[in-house]
């Protein structure tokens, strides 16, 4: 099996998940602005995902403090409609 860099890989600042299932599949959509991916999980690949998210918010509440789902993450996504109205209006000047 190869390892991967994760270091190297390209980001994409995830702004809002949806998905749903199937019999055979699961469906997960992770949506950064405009640009959605879809991945389509076997069972045994959602559990694991499942199992493995559970413990990496596990450990991040032990170090960290419980998260609170309702709240909005403290990271605001790094591209705002307030910068794309800015910059429209820089091109109209």
């Amino acid at each position: 099996m190869n390892t991967i860099d994760i270091t190297k890989l390209p980001k994409k600042f995830c702004e809002n998940i949806s998905g749903g299932f199937g019999k055979e599949l699961f469906l997960l959509g992770m949506f950064s602005g405009a640009d959605p991916e879809v991945y389509a999980l076997t069972p045994a690949h959602a559990k694991r995902l499942m199992m493995w998210l559970g413990a990496q918010v596990a450990a991040y509440e032990k170090q960290f403090g419980e998260i609170n789902p309702n709240l909005p993450s403290p990271t605001p996504s790094p591209i705002q409609i307030s910068d794309l109205k800015d910059g429209e209006n820089k091109t109209d000047k």
